[in-house]
C-alpha cells in the first residue's frame, strides 16, 4: 500500500491516501479504476521520479510494468498479509497504472490473498465473500476461473506438527464450503474453483 500511497501522491491525486477510513480508500479506488482518464495519467507516471520520492515503490512499479513483456512467466501475483478488500483493489490500480489487463479479455495474473496471522485466518471467509461481491474483482475472477487463497502462520508464530495444520485446515475449508453459493449465486461464475495453498511451519507442511 506504500507504493500506492506514493503513486497517487506524486500524480496528485492525494496527498495521505492512507490517512483515509478503509471505506474511503475502497469508493476512491473503485472511481479511479473506472475512469481512464486516471488510469491514463497513471500510466504516464515518470518512473524515476518516483523512485526518488520512494525507492521501494520505483522498484516495485518497474517490475509491475515488466509483466505484459513476458506473460508465460507472470501468472500469479500474491498479495502479503491481504488483511482487506483494499488491499486487492490497490493491487489492481497498480496493474493497470502499470499496462496490464484487469477484469477485461486478456487478463492473465491470478490474486492471490496470503493470510497468516491467526486473526487473518479467522476473517479469510469474511473477506472471501467480501471480494466475491465487489464488481470488478467479480469480473476479474469470472476470466481467470479460479480462485486461490494461500494460508501460513505468520514467522513469529510458526508452529510445526497438527496445532499449525487445524487452524489453517479450519479457514480453508470455510472457504471451500462456499464456493456452491458463489457459483449459483453469480452466473458469471457458475465454474469457478477454489485452489487453495496451505504453507505451514515446517517444509514437510507445504
Amino acid at each position: 500500500m506504500q507504493t500506492l500511497q506514493h503513486l497517487l501522491k506524486g500524480n496528485q491525486l492525494h496527498d495521505d491516501f492512507l490517512s483515509l477510513s478503509l471505506k474511503e480508500q475502497k469508493d476512491l479506488i473503485n472511481n479511479w479504476l473506472n475512469d481512464e482518464k486516471t488510469i491514463d495519467k497513471l500510466k504516464s507516471t515518470n518512473q524515476d521520479e518516483l523512485t526518488k520520492s520512494n525507492k521501494t515503490a520505483g522498484r516495485i512499479f518497474g517490475r509491475l510494468k515488466l509483466i505484459p513483456n513476458d506473460l508465460d512467466i507472470f501468472n500469479k501475483l500474491i498479495i502479503a498479509e491481504t488483511k482487506s478488500i483494499v488491499n486487492v483493489l490497490g493491487v489492481f490500480l497498480l496493474l493497470k497504472a502499470t499496462g496490464n489487463c484487469v477484469a477485461e479479455k486478456g487478463t492473465v495474473l491470478d490474486i492471490v490473498t496470503l493470510s497468516e496471522s491467526v486473526s487473518d485466518l479467522n476473517q479469510l471467509p469474511n473477506l472471501i465473500s467480501e471480494l466475491i461481491e465487489d464488481p470488478i474483482y467479480r469480473k476479474h475472477l469470472s476470466f481467470r476461473g479460479k480462485l486461490i487463497p494461500m494460508i501460513a502462520k505468520s514467522d513469529t508464530v510458526r508452529r510445526n506438527g497438527r496445532g499449525a495444520e487445524s487452524s489453517q485446515e479450519e479457514a480453508l475449508g470455510k472457504v471451500y464450503a462456499m464456493v456452491e453459493e458463489f457459483r449459483s449465486k453469480y452466473p458469471e461464475l457458475k465454474y469457478l474453483t477454489i485452489n487453495g495453498f496451505s504453507g505451514g511451519g515446517a517444509a514437510l507442511q507445504r
